[in-house]
């Protein structure tokens, strides 16, 4: 949900600020409205470091019996463009969960789930029913480098965390028009276009990216409509927690920004 009045334009609707939408502000450090940004007096924090946050296991972390079999399974998703696929393997529970989260993980992030289903085979393999697609597999490569092309067009070596995530918010705001039709991070950066959890999705993906520590916090806020459900940001700044919220922050000139405690229009 938006603060103000809700957003349902197209590209030939006029914005809040008389500006048309589609002509949005090219430099990412200066807000919607092109007022440049008071930096908040917060510590800058260390400077960003492009080391992407891992989240949850990956494939490459896996011991080297469950890396192949890994492979065989992306082998397989690969191969053909079939649904579903079918393997025997002679394996543990434990290991299959491990393996199918570190796929997920690794390969399926922003575009699907890999859907499955085990059971015993034989009394010594187990067979595993799977479906996820390479459509879906493919996408998530696309989405990797849309990820990395918007970091690397706006946030640079060096950069200081506090002002990475101005540029963050600046470049999500810019890129999103409101739209409650979309709620995934790949329709926010191919067509751009979301709701509150695409811009909170969009603000981790990209803060994961340079190693920024990121969570994603769904709640309610409070505005023009009532109380509904809505999504931001907490991110660590310098050692510190300051919650930020991109979505609001698209029509309030960046008031939503780096807030040690939660605003009164917000709850979890």
């Amino acid at each position: 949900m938006k603060e103000n009045e809700e957003k349902n334009k197209n590209s030939n609707e006029i914005n809040e600020t008389g500006n048309n939408d589609t002509s949005k502000q090219e430099n990412n450090n200066t807000s919607k409205q092109g007022e440049t940004i008071d930096k908040p007096q917060i510590n800058p924090g260390n400077n960003v470091s492009f080391n992407k946050i891992k989240n949850g296991i990956q494939v490459e972390d896996l011991d080297n019996s469950l890396i192949n079999y890994a492979g065989e399974i992306l082998n397989l998703i690969n191969s053909s463009p079939e649904s579903e696929v079918v393997l025997n393997f002679d394996w543990t529970y434990d290991e299959y969960q491990t393996v199918i989260k570190a796929i997920e993980n690794t390969y399926f992030k922003y575009a699907g789930t890999v859907n499955t289903s085990y059971s015993a085979f034989d009394g010594e393999e187990y067979r595993l029913q799977i479906t996820p697609t390479r459509e879906n597999f493919n996408k998530n490569k696309e989405m990797e480098n849309l990820i990395a092309n918007a970091v690397n067009s706006c946030v640079y070596q060096g950069m200081s965390e506090r002002d990475a995530v101005i540029t963050i918010n600046n470049y999500i705001c810019n890129l999103i028009t409101y739209d409650e039709s979309y709620g995934d991070t790949y329709s926010a950066f191919t067509i751009g276009r979301g709701r509150c959890s695409s811009y909170s999705a969009c603000v981790k993906a990209m803060c994961d990216y340079v190693g920024i520590e990121c969570r994603e916090i769904e709640g309610q806020a409070n505005g023009s409509s009532g109380w509904e459900l809505h999504a931001w940001n907490q991110v660590k700044i310098g050692g510190a927690w300051y919650y930020t919220d991109a979505c609001w922050n698209d029509s309030t000139n960046n008031e939503y920004m780096f807030s040690s405690t939660l605003w009164s229009n917000h709850q979890i």
